[in-house]
Formats: C-alpha cells, structure tokens, sequence
C-alpha cells in the first residue's frame, strides 16, 4: 500500500479490531511490521486488553510457548511504566534474573515505547498453570525467593491463607499465583486515567478506592468474590476456636469490602456523571439496573462462585435481563408474591402498590439442578413481559 495514501486510521482500525477479535495474531503480527501507519494503528488495539487472547482462546493458552511469551509479555508492560508499583512477588517473578541479584528496590528500567499507556482494560484471571509453568520454566528463583523470604508466613500473619483456603488444603504456589493476579492488575492502574474497563477482587477493593478519582474515562466495573466465604459455614460447627475466629474475621471484611465497594462507584458517579455505563458485582444501587449479569467463574470455580441472586434481585425494581451461572432454591419468590398480591389488587379494583419488575430475558447456565415448580414460578410472576428462559 502507499504510505502517501495510506487507508483512514478509522477504516484500518475496524479491520484491525475485527482480527484482534478473531484472535488472528499471525495477520496483526504481519501488520506490525508493515508499515509506521500500520504499526501506530496496531499497537493500541493489541494491547488495549493484552491479555484477552489467553482467557477466551484454550487453544493458545495450553501452547507450550505460552509461559515464556506471557511472561515476557508482563516484563515489557512493568518495564515499560516506571511509576508501576512492583509488589514483592512481582520483582523475582518477572523482573529480576535469578542469576543476576538486583537491588530488591530498585525500579524497572523504562522502555523506548509506553506500552502500558495503551492498555485500557484490566482483568488479571489467567488460568493458575500459566503462572506455575512460568515459575517452573522461565523463573527457577521465584520458588526459591518463597522460601528464602519465608512469604509462607507473611501470608499467614496477612491472614492471605484464610482467604483462599480449600477446606483443609492451602497450597503455597497456588496463593502465590492468585496474589500476583492482584498485584498485575492493580500495577496496570499505575495508567488509571486511560483505564476504560477494570475487574476489581473484592477482597482488594480498598486500594482502588483511594485512587478512584483517577479513573475519569473508567466505562465498566466488574466485583469478583475471589472467597465464597457460605462455603466456611459447612465447616463452621466443627471448626476449632481459632478457625471460628478466621471465620468471624473474614465475615467482617466481606462486609467492609463491600461497603467499600459500594462507596466506590458513588463516588466515581459523584466525580463523573454518566462515564460509568456498567456495573457488575455482588451488591450495588440496583433501582435501576436494566441489565444483570454474573460473570462466569474464572479459573478455579470454588474460589470463584456467584453470590446468591435471591439477596438482591428484588432490588431491581426495573431489571429487564438477568444471566446467572447459577440460581438458589425460592430465589423469585418475591416476585411470586408481587404477582399475587397484584392480581389481588386489580381483581378488588385497587391501584397497585407499585409495578411489577419488566423481566424480559431469564438466562441461567447451571440451571440443570433447577426444579419444574421454580422455572413455573419464573413464568408466573414474569408472564407479562417475559419474553424468553433460557436453561442450560
């Protein structure tokens, strides 16, 4: 193509955006290296969510080259961003050459090109093998940096254990990989004014809050539980004195996590109206959310599970669609209960307390456990205005 006529960047874009969509990296890799205008209408898009390729192709995720390239990767976009902070873990796991000690303090040096300048998406859920093959391939110091700086105890002490027990089981390296995932993203905010689209670990809401006046283009926001703490309960009448005080420890930051979590997007609504269109979390103003959806478990379903639909869908008082990957036993009975007395107050010739919920669309993903009575009960209390349901 000529460069003295080269395509509108808008026209090149869409095509570019297309084939980052179809994960078609052989062709963007041909663009970069191209042209000057093919590379500067190129590089944005790729790196606008570096990491997506990984989470929506399994394909490319189990290549045998993946470690290596992700890590390289994470090297460039920390090294590329001096203001970056750089956790403990961070440093050994992507920074430091093993066979070269650094100075644990000192920063990264700086690249030629600010890539981190063009990602505007954050979401740290790789799946944990990932990061292990990186551990076990491209970083044999990482393991022994644990040890030798004993991170197995400060977890302890920081009660990062109790967050991501398993029952009985708590696995080093694995606590190791979900505590670099919230260091990477919350190193990514190190460009927070540019960032469009974040995914935020309840557990580490707090952090973002103090920066949330920084996030002024911030569109999307996403809660994840990264701790089902329900499942602690099971265990909660055998457990020793210690473990109910974790237990009881662990319900109180829920709690202050999620305050915070609500405190966050008032406030960023308080600094910009109308920049964020969407949220998505366990709890929130839900008056007028038109539109619910649970993302679906990244990584290891057990620390990743939806909190009950029940505790809020009756907040949603103009809610249109609702998808979830799972929904509990009498999660709608509030609607059936509207729908009754509704019909109740017309049949009497009364005005009606106030209107009924619009559902439209009824989508759960697990719902094969689901029961006749709950998806006639969906039907009942929705028969107005529902359009379609939807288990798979």
């Amino acid at each position: 193509m000529s460069t003295s006529f080269p395509l509108p960047l808008e026209c090149l874009q869409m095509i570019i955006r297309q084939l980052a969509y179809d994960g078609d990296t052989n062709t963007l890799a041909c663009l970069l290296r191209t042209n000057k205008h093919f590379c500067s209408a190129t590089l944005p898009i790729l790196y606008k969510d570096p990491f997506r390729v990984l989470s929506v192709n399994p394909n490319i995720a189990v290549a045998r080259n993946v470690p290596t390239r992700l890590s390289k990767l994470i090297k460039l976009l920390l090294c590329s961003n001096p203001d970056a902070p750089v956790s403990d873990l961070l440093r050994p796991a992507f920074l430091q050459d093993p066979a070269e000690p650094k100075d644990p303090h000192s920063a990264p040096e700086p690249t030629s090109i600010p890539y981190h300048s063009l990602v505007t998406s954050v979401e740290i859920h790789l799946p944990p093998f990932l990061f292990a093959s990186i551990f076990q391939s491209t970083n044999t110091g990482f393991g022994d940096y644990l040890e030798r700086y004993e991170l197995a105890e400060r977890f302890v002490l920081e009660g990062i254990f109790d967050r991501h027990k398993i029952g009985k089981l708590t696995i080093m390296p694995f606590v190791a990989t979900q505590e670099l995932c919230k260091d990477l993203a919350w190193a990514w905010c190190a460009n927070a004014e540019r960032i469009r689209s974040l995914v935020i670990p309840i557990s580490d809401v707090t952090r973002y809050l103090s920066i949330v006046g920084r996030f002024e283009l911030l569109e999307d926001v996403t809660f994840v539980l990264d701790k089902d703490i329900r499942e602690e309960r099971r265990l909660e009448r055998r457990a020793t004195p210690t473990e109910q005080k974790v237990m009881t420890r662990l319900r109180a930051e829920r709690v202050q996590h999620l305050e915070e979590m609500v405190l966050l997007v008032q406030e960023h609504r308080r600094l910009y109206p109308n920049v964020l269109a969407t949220g998505r979390g366990p709890d929130t103003n839900l008056s007028f959310v038109k539109s619910f959806e649970l993302p679906s478990a990244p990584g290891d379903a057990s620390l990743y599970l939806s909190p009950a639909p029940d505790s809020f869908l009756h907040r949603c008082r103009t809610l249109e669609y609702f998808k979830s990957t799972s929904i509990s036993i009498g999660a709608v009975h509030w609607a059936v209960d509207e729908r009754r007395r509704y019909n109740a107050d017309i049949a009497a010739g009364r005005r009606p307390q106030h209107a009924l919920v619009p559902l439209r669309s009824f989508n759960v993903k697990h719902g094969n456990l689901l029961a006749g009575d709950q998806i006639n009960d969906v039907a009942f209390a929705f028969g107005s205005t529902l359009e379609s349901i939807e288990i798979s």
